[in-house]
């Protein structure tokens, strides 16, 4: 149970982390119809004197394509391109694969890569290269281990003498087996704890892994103390970490151009918001121990909300300041490298009149971003019909309600401390959630009321997943320490409504301000959570105003989906329950307006099967064209 809890803790912080960006950030371009209903909090971080300062443009309303070839034909062009795009990646995996075997090494063969395709490809191959002859060396010791089964019988099928293999297999799954069942519980909570000296977590790690060979725990690219080298880092013992660089030096991060994914993991935890540098001293001896001071760490930045690894750059900004010197190279400004040798590979793709077939498919997306406006922005157009129609749409007066708390960075800092305290404080009395006498714990009186409803719905959602009590028990144990949910604040933070912890409180609030419990109702709907839904409705029936509100029927068709996205324990997430919401629209009857066709047809254009989903309960929202289309964004 001690094992489970500290996970869950560890998760939890990740999670909500996620949480609060997804639910403040407009939609990524894999998902380009879903809306998060509390699109709170990033509105005032941008600049409100834009218009001020800039003059204004004039918006010019395109209308809709009318020469868009049939919707078969364009399906069937993207996946022939998708599948041409998949040759040719087989194709290159294949010669690069009898390359290697014919005597070139993993560098000559990633560059050639590199030469026809991309740096990004040339990288993962590359990974996967040196691991295999990582695991070929070490091959006479990977016999000798238990639970090797899996990656015996993985290699033998590459390696044998008529193998059927058209690619270098990446080994790391069933490396993973061979040390899946150590006993990490002791490991994870001394690594944790504050009061447990560097020597003793030291010794801690060298019993746990004393059964491997040292030739295993000091290879760089198989090694399992990699993860234990990044736990530490991530919980700031520092000087644990230059001590098991100092007794393995073969976990030194290589310098090739390809090797970059270690290195990055790393700097992506020193990154993160909140993490500080306390010695610069011991951070400079780690960098320089694992090879990085003064080196450049080839980079290839993403940028999603999902997947972002801004972080990397943070890290430098930090180590920088701190006179570490870490650069970072990116690939974007690297010429590609003449190869030693050439991947022939006859490239197929869409003749001439299939490209501009695609082209033409095109048109209706590049109309529906033309027609996909940011409520920040609309004073630096001129004023139009157009303009002044969004101006005067329940959208622009949801994106208009929406409040920022005006603590949002203190509330996220104490948050994140008090979060901090709850892991340490477990490890250092080696006690589980279930256990932790929560009066112990420092709670200073500064603590916002923001922060205590947000642990009381985070811990409730923690209970739930790692522990035996049951909601009446959570809740009790949680108010007698004043965490306690309000309903003011509960609906601040909205985005997330999907977890137990969340609905648990319901029950408990009084919801004086209507605004608070259409936030929540809409935010069910979004989610599909009929039951919270069904229960907060039938405690407040709140009724919208649908010429100046967005309600739950237009979220419900803004993310309408068969198919659900958690992070972490699914059941720790309200079910999801898209027939319960249907059948509810259809007993008590749904008045079509603007703001519901305008959420329809940005499904018909983007999403098909939803669309076609939607029109089949409810036919009246069937739609050709809206010439008066708009969607808004509230960043």
């Amino acid at each position: 149970m001690k094992k489970k809890a500290l996970s869950v803790i560890v998760l939890a912080t990740v999670v909500t982390t996620l949480i609060f960006y997804v639910t403040n950030t407009e939609t990524s371009h894999t998902n380009e119809s879903k809306e998060t209903v509390n699109t709170t909090n990033d509105i005032s971080s941008l600049d409100k004197n834009t218009e001020a300062t800039s003059e204004k443009k004039t918006y010019k309303k395109r209308p809709f394509p009318n020469e868009v070839p049939d919707e078969q034909l364009c399906r069937d062009l993207n996946l022939k391109q998708s599948n041409l795009h998949y040759d040719f990646s087989d194709e290159i995996e294949l010669k690069a694969l009898h390359a290697f075997k014919n005597g070139y090494s993993a560098k000559q063969v990633a560059d050639a890569i590199w030469f026809v395709s991309s740096w990004s490809q040339a990288q993962d191959w590359y990974e996967r290269a040196m691991l295999h002859e990582s695991v070929s060396e070490l091959i006479p010791v990977i016999k000798s281990l238990p639970n090797n089964e899996r990656f015996l019988s993985q290699y033998n099928f590459v390696n044998g003498p008529n193998s059927s293999a058209t690619e270098v297999l990446d080994y790391k799954d069933s490396l993973d087996r061979l040390w899946a069942d150590l006993p990490l519980e002791e490991l994870n909570r001394k690594i944790t704890s504050t009061n447990i000296s560097s020597v003793e977590t030291f010794n801690e790690i060298e019993r746990v892994f004393s059964n491997f060979p040292y030739e295993i725990l000091n290879s760089e690219s198989i090694s399992p103390l990699n993860s234990i080298l990044g736990f530490l880092v991530a919980k700031k013992r520092i000087p644990t970490a230059i001590m098991l660089l100092q007794r393995y030096p073969g976990l030194e991060f290589s310098t090739a151009n390809f090797t970059n994914e270690a290195a990055t993991q790393l700097l992506m935890i020193i990154g993160n918001e909140g993490y500080e540098i306390e010695d610069s001293e011991s951070y400079q001896q780690l960098f320089d121990l694992l090879g990085l001071s003064g080196k450049g760490i080839y980079y290839q930045e993403i940028n999603h909300p999902l997947f972002s690894n801004v972080e990397v750059k943070n890290a430098v900004e930090k180590l920088n300041h701190e006179g570490i010197v870490v650069n970072l190279i990116p690939v974007e400004d690297l010429e590609k490298p003449e190869p030693i040798f050439v991947l022939n590979i006859d490239k197929n793709e869409l003749t001439d009149d299939e490209k501009r077939s695609l082209d033409k498919c095109n048109l209706t997306r590049e109309w529906l971003e033309g027609r996909q406006l940011n409520y920040l922005q609309l004073d630096t157009f001129e004023s139009t019909s157009f303009i002044e129609s969004i101006k005067s749409s329940p959208e622009f007066y949801f994106c208009k309600n929406q409040q920022h708390p005006d603590d949002f960075p203190l509330i996220k800092s104490q948050f994140t401390e008090m979060r901090k305290q709850i892991t340490q404080t477990i490890a250092n009395q080696n006690t589980s959630l279930e256990k932790l006498d929560l009066t112990t714990l420092d709670v200073p009186d500064t603590m916002l009321p923001e922060v205590k409803s947000i642990l009381g719905i985070i811990l409730a959602r923690d209970y739930l997943q790692a522990t035996s009590l049951n909601e009446q028990e959570i809740m009790m144990r949680l108010s007698n320490v004043g965490l306690k949910p309000s309903s003011k604040h509960i609906a601040s933070f909205s985005g997330l409504a999907s977890l137990k912890g969340f609905t648990m409180w319901l029950e408990t609030l009084s919801f004086d301000e209507p605004k608070d419990a259409k936030a929540l109702l809409n935010e069910f709907a979004s989610k599909g959570a009929y039951k919270a839904f069904s229960d907060l409705n039938s405690m407040v029936g709140a009724e919208f105003d649908l010429e100046t509100e967005l309600d739950p029927f237009y979220f419900f068709i803004k993310n309408y989906s068969s198919m659900t996205l958690h992070f972490g324990d699914i059941n720790a997430y309200e079910q999801k329950d898209n027939a319960a919401f249907i059948n509810y629209f259809k007993v008590s009857g749904v008045k079509i307006k603007p703001q519901h066709r305008r959420a329809i047809f940005k499904r018909k254009i983007s999403e098909q099967d939803a669309y076609k989903a939607l029109i089949s309960h409810f036919p009246e929202l069937k739609v050709e064209n809206v010439d008066e289309f708009f969607s808004l964004s509230c960043l």
